[in-house]
C-alpha cells in the first residue's frame, strides 16, 4: 500500500487478529529518582523507556492512539484507510497483549474515546453529520441513548460512560450508567448553558468544562459522584481566558489553561481532597495517573512528570524535528500510549505507539 505522496514502510503482518511489529525501538536512558509521591505512594523507579509502533492493517496509511485503560493492557485507536473512496471513514482498532481487533463502527470519523480494563470502549461516531454516542462491551457495538446527537468521552470500570448530549439547545453535559435508557444531565452553574464531560474515575467523580455559550470560554469544572458540580480552584498566578480539566483519576485532575495572551497553555494539576491547585510544567497536558504523574508533550516531544521532574519519552525515528504527544498513563507510570511522527517531510505521518518505562 502507498501513503499519499511517499512509500510507507512495509509491515508484517499474522494471520487472525495477532500482529508483528516490524519497526525501530528507541530505548533512551532517564535519571529518574524514586522520590516519595505526595501521598505516600512510591513511584515507579523508570531506568529506561522504548517506545515500540503498534502494528495496524496494511490497508492503511496512518494510525493515532485514543485511548487507553488505567492498567495499560488495552489502547484504542484507529487508522484511516488508503482507499480514497473512504472519504472520512475510520478503522477502529483495539491493541491487548499482541492481538490486534478491528470494531467495526458504521459512519464517519468513529473513534473510541475511552477504554477500561476490561476492553469495553465508549466514543462516537457521525451519522449524517451529527454525532452519534457509542458504546463497545463485550465485543458488541450499539448506540447509546440520545437526543439530537452526543459524544461518550470515557467510561469507567463499572460500566458509566460520560460525555455531552445536544437536544438542540446546545450540548450539556451527562453520564449514561450501564444499561441506561437515557443520559442523565449534570448540573450546571447559574449563568452556563453549555458542557461536556471528559473523563470518570472508579468513584464516579466527573471533570470536564462549563461555558456560557457553545463558543464561549470554558471554566474547569468537577462533578462528584452525588451530582454536585465544583469550579475547580486556579494557582494564585493564573488568570485563565480558556481552559478543561482533562482527566481524573483516584481524585488527581490535571488540564490545560489558558492565561490571557499567554502563546501557549500551562498545566495545572488539583490534588485529591481538598482539590488544591499547582502548577505543572508539562507544555500541555491530556492524562494523569492514580500517583498523581502527568502525561502530555514538552517541546513537541512527548513527556511525563512525577516529583523527580520532566521526562521526554523516545521517538521512533532518528529525528530531533519529529514530534509525538502522550495521551495516557498507567496507573503505576510503567506503560504510556500516544502517537508519534514517522517522517516530519510528510503531512499524513503518524502512527500510534507504546512506551514501556522500566
Amino acid at each position: 500500500m502507498q501513503k499519499p505522496g511517499s512509500k510507507r514502510r512495509q509491515r508484517l503482518l499474522l494471520v487472525g487478529s495477532s500482529a508483528l511489529l516490524v519497526g525501530a525501538i528507541a530505548v533512551v536512558t532517564m535519571n529518574m529518582a524514586s522520590a516519595q509521591q505526595d501521598n505516600g505512594e512510591q513511584p515507579h523507579a523508570a531506568a529506561s523507556c522504548f517506545v515500540e509502533e503498534l502494528p495496524y492493517p496494511d490497508d492503511s496509511y496512518m494510525s493515532f492512539a485514543t485511548a487507553m485503560d488505567s492498567t495499560g493492557a488495552y489502547i484504542a485507536g484507529r487508522t484511516y484507510p488508503s482507499d480514497p473512496e473512504a472519504n472520512f471513514e475510520r478503522q477502529v482498532l483495539i491493541w491487548h497483549e499482541g492481538d490486534l481487533t478491528r470494531v467495526d463502527i458504521s459512519g464517519e470519523d468513529q473513534l473510541l474515546g475511552g477504554i477500561n480494563s476490561s476492553g469495553d470502549g465508549a466514543g462516537s461516531t457521525y451519522v449524517d453529520f451529527r454525532a452519534v454516542p457509542i458504546l463497545y462491551r463485550d465485543g458488541v457495538v450499539s448506540e447509546l441513548p440520545y437526543d439530537r446527537e452526543a459524544a461518550a468521552r470515557d467510561i469507567n470500570d463499572e460500566g458509566v460512560v460520560v460525555g455531552s448530549n445536544d437536544a438542540g439547545q446546545g450540548r450539556v453535559p451527562v453520564y449514561w450508567e450501564a444499561d441506561a435508557t437515557a443520559p442523565v444531565e449534570l448540573e450546571l452553574p447559574e449563568g452556563y448553558h453549555n458542557g461536556d464531560v471528559f473523563a470518570i474515575d472508579e468513584e464516579g467523580t466527573k471533570v470536564g468544562f462549563v461555558s456560557r455559550n457553545d463558543s464561549g470560554n470554558r471554566m474547569h469544572y468537577l462533578w462528584t459522584n452525588e451530582g454536585e458540580g465544583i469550579p475547580l480552584p486556579m494557582p494564585n498566578d493564573a488568570s485563565p481566558t480558556d481552559g478543561f480539566a482533562a482527566d481524573i483519576t483516584a481524585g488527581w485532575v490535571t488540564g490545560p489553561v489558558w492565561n490571557g495572551d499567554q502563546a501557549g497553555a500551562s498545566t495545572v494539576r488539583w490534588q485529591p481532597g481538598d482539590l488544591a491547585p499547582e502548577t505543572k510544567s508539562l507544555e500541555f497536558v491530556s492524562a494523569i495517573n492514580e500517583l498523581g504523574w502527568i502525561a502530555g508533550h514538552e517541546s513537541n516531544r512527548a513527556a511525563f512528570a512525577n516529583e523527580a521532574g520532566v521526562h521526554t519519552l523516545p521517538s521512533i525515528i532518528d529525528d530531533p524535528t519529529a514530534t509525538s504527544n502522550a495521551i495516557a498513563i498507567s496507573g503505576d507510570g510503567a506503560i504510556l500510549a500516544g502517537n508519534a511522527e514517522t517522517d516530519p517531510t510528510e503531512v499524513h505521518s503518524f502512527a500510534a505507539v507504546r512506551w514501556t518505562c522500566q
